[in-house]
């Protein structure tokens, strides 16, 4: 009769076996609406499930099966002590590194067995269908991880961190300068990557390799995600059995997140392998209860001082499962005491030298921990006013993060599928196999994937200021795998226990089901996302750097891409791309007399770079360079409805050259007159026609380029016989001895100087301090060019309107990116920029003020933007409230731009006809001004 009541009820409880995936397709269906009823029933799903599911058979007790060499731990935690007293005082020194890993060596011979890994081989024989298969995934998971890995368009902030590292790698270039200046593995501060060295060695290492390359710089991530697809078989092994380990190894090797993360050159997926590490050496020694284990357990948390910061939850994770342990009458024993000790001095051990600056400054543990600020912010509102409704939103980022498992897309930029982590059968058996975990805590194994799975969700999810965030959240990604793996394993068991048929069946069923899940993950992460490229400008500015040729000079016009990502010649990109400028250099583009034509030497020529926003500045680069090569750098990705990314203008060295030097006109005693270039002001023998008659008058103009700024003076002085006049803008240089100085503002002046020579003995020479203080060159080699000829906008520098003029610069349009590097003081100003459009014919135009502060623009003295009773104002908003349609009659007409200047420093003038598109005002639009002569 007992046997009857059992088999009907075995029979009625596969009812509940599919709930959890009806529950899931149901929630699915009604996205992203998800009702308080949808949720409880989903809940009750997955709980009958659980209930339903049989625990997992009953471990073997065995007696402790290894002991911790004393004496070896004992001279490893000594080591470590002296490793970080001396770290208080020299944190860069080299000599801590050896330290470090002594006592890590001393740690490990403390705790390992030879008998390990054969014991390991021995079973890998013995299981060898299993072993086939485990290999299989594991050829996978290196294949999905090393595809197209140089392809995939640039990830966002995968370049945050790469410089550090090249950085990192040049301090290991020579061993002088390691002795010299030390290294920074463990000199850790508030600085953002400063803890992260110990990761960020190994881009150094890849660049090393193979160079400044894109897939060089993915090669260890995808190394170390092939790693964890591994542990999380050998973890699973040890919690759940060996067809739970496979089916959770198989769902990680193609989880499209964690594919993601594994080809993504940011140092962010060893804080995953650190949990699982972790987990695995915890499981094996209650397993065993093993002492060693739980040694190297503690050496592996002590990870979460070197690696990325989702690591710190880590060390909770560690301590709480010890704490559990000491509750657990099946693990308590003297074992327990020495794995204990173990694992504390296991992470002193492993900290080693990295221990010191965490003592100064404790606060370092907690770095980034602002976000988490939310929580302390609702319960201030909460006690602050005792209203209840103000705890909701615990709630909602609890609901969101447990979402993000299976219908939210991630928060943040690094992960965007729109989609949750898994797909609908994974997602329903994720959530069943927690569920199972959970009500039955009284076993380690399943307590080991609970504390796993709600302390990870909870920590790096939960607790995130926007939530779900997959980068952070890395850790949860191998616990979903395995209770996906113990769900579908629990299941098949139950089937079992009706009938071993029925099991054998279901494992053909339940089997398909998660390898269609794995293809169709997979086939979405290497057909759809890793195709996709959110932040295009990024990765086109990296691959073109990658492509050019060493000693390559690029001129960007600066910005920042949708995602925050830094376009300019400071950026992250640039700054890997150029191998810390050692390769390439760079500048952003702000002012054209500043930086056109490109003046200094450049073997392998220039490329001008242009974002959309930069446009308008395009031409007046292609007027100059008219063999100029046009290169338009386009996205990959053919979902993008506008692909274009840059317009480049590359330069040849030969075309760049052509306009460098002064120009120099002469007219003689009979009133002949002679013009030629002159990269300086200076007159020697032969420097003049021989048919001259003397006396001669000689005069120079042209735009020289200040590199140094006017913090101290400049030292010119007159080494010919005959003093030239000078004027640079409106600054005269005086020949007293006591007023060589003359302080001169960073970029392009306007320069005139003019000489009489009275006979052919008579010598100009001018000299400078501009590229060292104290030390004289030629004025101004190299850093003067004739183009564009005679300045066409005056610019002039008050106080306050109508103050008097502070200073009076000059330039050829109105144009400028970097005024403010120019200002004559640090408080405020009112800038003005006044010139005269010569109009051949009437015509009407769209004008554009594009500036970062408050500004006017005036025509023939009359305000035409902005409209109305304001003075100045930020432009802003729609295209039709940017602008100002104005007419403009055959003639000139005045123009000025009228700035207050308190911070930034961008203005630039705009105009179109009809519906062209937006360029700066030209050059060839303003009339030359007219300037007295020294």
């Amino acid at each position: 009769m007992a046997r009857p009541i059992r088999q009907s009820l075995a029979i009625g409880s596969l009812v509940a076996l599919p709930l959890p995936l009806i529950a899931e397709v149901w929630l699915r269906t009604t996205s992203p609406i998800v009702s308080l009823l949808q949720g409880c029933v989903y809940f009750g799903a997955v709980l009958l499930f659980a209930f339903v599911a049989p625990g997992l058979a009953v471990s073997t007790e065995c007696p402790p099966s290894d002991r911790i060499r004393w004496p070896f731990l004992a001279v490893g935690a000594a080591i470590a002590a002296y490793g970080a007293s001396a770290a208080m005082t020299r944190p860069r020194d080299w000599t801590l590194t050896p330290i470090w890993l002594a006592g890590l060596a001393f740690a490990l011979a403390a705790t390992y067995r030879r008998d390990t890994i054969a014991a390991w081989l021995g079973t890998a024989k013995r299981e060898r269908t299993t072993t086939i298969a485990v290999i299989s995934v594991v050829i996978v998971a290196t294949g999905l991880r090393l595809y197209h890995l140089g392809t995939r368009p640039i990830i966002v902030d995968e370049l945050a961190m790469m410089p550090f590292a090249l950085e990192l790698g040049r301090e290991l270039e020579t061993w002088r300068q390691i002795q010299e200046y030390g290294i920074s593995l463990f000199a850790a501060n508030q600085g953002l990557f400063s803890q992260l060295a110990l990761t960020s060695y190994l881009s150094s290492a890849a660049f090393a390799w193979g160079g400044i390359d894109i897939g060089w710089m993915r090669v260890p991530s995808a190394l170390i995600g092939v790693v964890e697809v591994g542990l999380v078989y050998v973890i699973g092994r040890v919690l759940v059995g060996s067809r739970a380990a496979l089916i959770a190894a198989l769902v990680l090797a193609t989880m499209a997140a964690h594919l993601e993360f594994s080809r993504n050159g940011q140092r962010l997926i060893e804080a995953s392998v650190a949990w699982s590490l972790v987990a695995l050496l915890m499981s094996r020694g209650f397993a065993r209860k093993s002492a060693p284990a739980l040694t190297m357990a503690g050496v592996v948390l002590s990870s979460s001082l070197f690696i990325y910061w989702a690591m710190r939850p880590g060390v909770a994770f560690g301590l709480g499962l010890l704490a559990l342990a000491w509750l657990d009458p099946r693990l308590r024993g003297r074992w327990l005491v020495a794995g204990s000790i173990g694992l504390l001095a296991g992470f002193a051990i492993g900290a080693g030298p990295m221990l010191a600056p965490y003592i100064k400054d404790p606060a370092l543990f907690l770095f980034r921990s602002e976000k988490t600020s939310w929580l302390s912010d609702v319960i201030a509102a909460f006690r602050a006013t005792g209203e209840w409704a103000k705890l909701w939103p615990i709630w909602e980022h609890v609901r969101a993060s447990l979402l993000g498992y299976n219908l939210y897309g991630s928060a943040d930029n690094h992960y965007r599928p729109e989609r949750g982590l898994l797909v609908a059968i994974p997602a329903a058996l994720m959530f069943a196999g927690a569920a199972i975990a959970t009500v039955r805590l009284s076993d380690w194994r399943l307590r080991t994937l609970a504390v796993w799975f709600w302390g990870a969700t909870t920590a790096l999810m939960v607790l995130s200021d926007v939530t779900p965030i997959t980068h952070r959240a890395l850790p949860t990604l191998p616990v979903a795998a395995l209770l996906v793996g113990l769900a579908a394993d629990r299941a098949l068991v139950r089937l079992g226990s009706v009938r071993p048929a029925i099991e054998r069946y279901g494992q053909v069923v339940v089997g398909a089901a998660i390898l269609i899940a794995a293809v169709q993950e997979a086939a979405f992460y290497t057909l759809d996302y890793a195709t996709r490229d959110h932040d295009r400008w990024q990765d086109q500015l990296t691959r073109y750097m990658l492509s050019s040729s060493d000693q390559h000079h690029l001129l960007i016009y600066p910005g920042i891409s949708p995602v925050g990502m830094e376009l300019n010649a400071e950026g992250k990109p640039f700054q890997w791309a150029s191998e810390l400028r050692r390769r390439l250099s760079g500048e952003d583009l702000g002012r054209y007399v500043d930086q056109l034509p490109d003046a200094s030497a450049r073997p392998n020529g220039i490329s001008f770079l242009f974002p959309d926003v930069g446009e308008p500045w395009i031409e007046t680069v292609a007027r100059l360079y008219p063999g100029a090569e046009r290169i338009a750098l386009r996205s990959s990705d053919p979902r993008l409805a506008n692909q274009h990314a840059w317009t480049v203008l590359r330069i040849g060295s030969d075309e760049q050259r052509r306009y460098r030097g002064l120009r120099a006109r002469g007219r003689d005693a009979r009133g002949v007159s002679f013009e030629f270039v002159s990269d300086r002001l200076e007159i020697v023998p032969g420097t003049l026609p021989p048919e001259v008659r003397y006396p001669v008058e000689v005069t120079w103009d042209g735009w020289v380029r200040v590199a140094r700024g006017s913090g101290n003076p400049h030292d010119f002085r007159s080494l010919g016989t005959v003093q030239p006049a000078i004027l640079v803008d409106e600054r005269r240089i005086e020949w007293q001895a006591a007023a060589r100085g003359s302080r001169l503002p960073l970029g392009g002046h306007y320069l005139r100087a003019t000489a009489h020579l009275n006979s052919p003995d008579a010598r100009v020479g001018v000299t400078w301090d501009d590229a060292a203080q104290g030390t004289q060159r030629p004025f101004p080699e190299s850093d003067a060019m004739w183009w564009p000829g005679d300045p066409r906008v005056e610019i002039t520098w008050q106080a306050n309107d109508g103050g008097p003029v502070l200073q009076r610069d000059f330039d050829i349009m109105i144009a400028d990116n970097r005024f403010a590097l120019r200002r004559p003081r640090d408080a405020g100003h009112v800038v003005r920029w006044a010139g005269t459009i010569r109009q051949p014919s009437a015509a009407t135009y769209d004008f554009e003020v594009v500036s970062d502060g408050p500004v006017r623009l005036e025509i023939d003295d009359a305000a035409v933007w902005p409209r109305g009773a304001e003075r100045r104002k930020v432009p802003g908003g729609a295209l039709e409230e940017r602008t100002s349609r104005v007419t403009l009659a055959a003639g000139d007409h005045k123009i000025v731009v009228d700035r207050l200047h308190r911070e930034g420093g961008k203005v630039a003038l705009q105009w179109r006809r009809g519906s062209e598109p937006f360029t700066l005002v030209p050059v060839d639009a303003f009339v030359p001004l007219v300037l007295p002569t020294p």
